[in-house]
């Protein structure tokens, strides 16, 4: 048990050796319940069937069992009555496997915490690969508009970082506008961007971790669902624009402003919730999960 608490690479696979050492306590527990003596056995009862009541469901014949045991052991208050053998075996077997179903509890939250980090490893670099693209070819990712222009104002290209007039149309060639684009777009607007929609999903995670209330588990799930909203919401601010830049969204395509173009970043990267928010709901249920058999049965 000393050896796999304390087994190789212990900041990598921290969560592996408690699962392994855990493993061991449990079995070792099941051999000391085969040798202890009766009055002990008979005293942790009430211990064992609470924790058999918390790991399997109300219709698992083994806590069907404990309880019948346990219910007879109460109404012999005096404890008088000897404790079958067969009945030692039960409890034993119960209590093994009550530890088992928790263990397998602690892996699928375990499981599932894993494959929130990866994903948001996997987004974290997307989204610096769409920076790094952004810094290279500004031009390809131009998340640049045309509002409507007035009697009063000129045509403008309005950008995350600055804004230019546009050639009048009357006089004005291709060649004139595209470089009226390439000098105005900067290789830092979809850094930019990026980067409000990760302070914008920081903030609406912040305020999601109200409805956290915390869980019992070795495994940081509340924090790795925190990471995950940072890179969806720079993605989700960039693919936003992109989506109005190319008129997806009636009504929404002529910002007349750079601040216009700032905040709809903002909105964009805020709205990452609608999507990690079946995330968080799902992570919910794997926790509500852990643990609560008491009135829950494995068939309808």
């Amino acid at each position: 048990m000393q050896k796999a608490a304390s087994g190789g690479r212990p900041r990598l696979h921290t969560s592996a050796r408690l699962a392994r050492a855990t493993s061991n306590i449990h079995a070792a527990e099941t051999d000391l319940l085969r040798r202890a003596p009766e009055r002990y056995l008979r005293g942790e009862l009430p211990s064992m069937d609470a924790h058999v009541r918390r790991h399997l469901p109300v219709d698992d014949p083994r806590r069907v069992r404990i309880e019948d045991i346990a219910r007879r052991d109460l109404d012999d208050g005096n404890g008088h009555g000897a404790l079958h053998p067969r009945d030692r075996e039960s409890i034993i077997a119960a209590m093994r496997a009550a530890s088992s179903a928790a263990a397998r509890e602690q892996q699928r939250v375990r499981s599932f915490g894993a494959i929130i980090s990866w994903a948001s490893v996997l987004l974290f670099t997307i989204a610096g690969l769409v920076a790094l693209l952004g810094i290279l070819r500004p031009q390809l990712l131009a998340l640049c508009f045309e509002p409507q222009p007035t009697p009063t104002e000129p045509p403008m290209l309005i950008c995350p970082t600055g804004q230019s007039v546009l050639p009048d149309g009357e006089g004005s060639s291709g060649a004139d506008i595209d470089a009226t684009v390439q000098s105005t777009v900067s290789k830092w607007d979809v850094p930019l961007i990026e980067i409000i929609g990760i302070v914008a999903a920081g903030v609406t995670g912040a305020i999601a971790l109200r409805r956290i209330q915390g869980t019992s588990t070795p495994f940081t799930v509340p924090v790795v669902l925190n990471v995950l909203k940072l890179p969806t919401g720079a993605l989700t601010a960039v693919l936003g624009l992109l989506l109005m830049r190319g008129g997806f969204v009636p009504g929404l395509t002529a910002l007349d402003s750079t601040p216009q173009v700032l905040a709809w970043a903002v909105v964009f990267g805020a709205s990452q919730q609608l999507f990690t928010g079946m995330v968080d709901r799902q992570a919910a249920s794997v926790l509500d999960a852990t643990g609560d058999k008491t009135y829950k049965a494995t068939t309808g």
